[in-house]
């Protein structure tokens, strides 16, 4: 009897399940769900594979480099919220932690928005780097 009363709990189960899934009777159209990120990712492929962002020796400017994650994460923040506008760029080098900041073609360049920085971020020096540069914006 039990066995009976199990058959029809797992017939009445699967019944259900079988009426909560549709079928389209469209079988020429296929439905594409992606995330938007993806056409973003693909437009700046393309526009690195013509040459429109590219890049080059420049200047980046250094705020920290150290072996303390935590200090280096805290500072990338307190300097996104003062700069928003200027990328930030932090790289583990086995020991250290690196962040820097910019994207400068000329070392005047870097070392106008050192001036900057520097009253908030002790320390901060200007170093060589491979920049990302936008040939539209120029």
């Amino acid at each position: 009897m039990k066995f009976y009363w199990t058959l029809i709990l797992f017939t009445f189960i699967g019944t259900l399940q079988l009426k909560a899934q549709s079928y389209s009777t469209d079988t020429n159209s296929v439905v594409v769900y992606k995330d938007e990120r993806i056409d973003k990712l693909t437009a700046k492929k393309e526009q690195i594979s013509r040459g429109i962002i590219r890049s080059v020796s420049g200047y980046r400017v250094q705020l920290y480099n150290g072996n303390d994650r935590n200090l280096a994460m805290q500072l990338k923040t307190d300097f996104m919220r003062r700069f928003p506008a200027e990328r930030s760029y932090l790289t583990y080098q086995l020991p250290n932690f690196r962040l820097r900041v910019g994207n400068f073609t000329s070392r005047a360049a870097a070392g106008d928005f050192l001036k900057d920085v520097s009253s908030f971020f002790k320390g901060a020096t200007v170093v060589p780097d491979q920049v990302t540069v936008n040939t539209l914006k120029d």
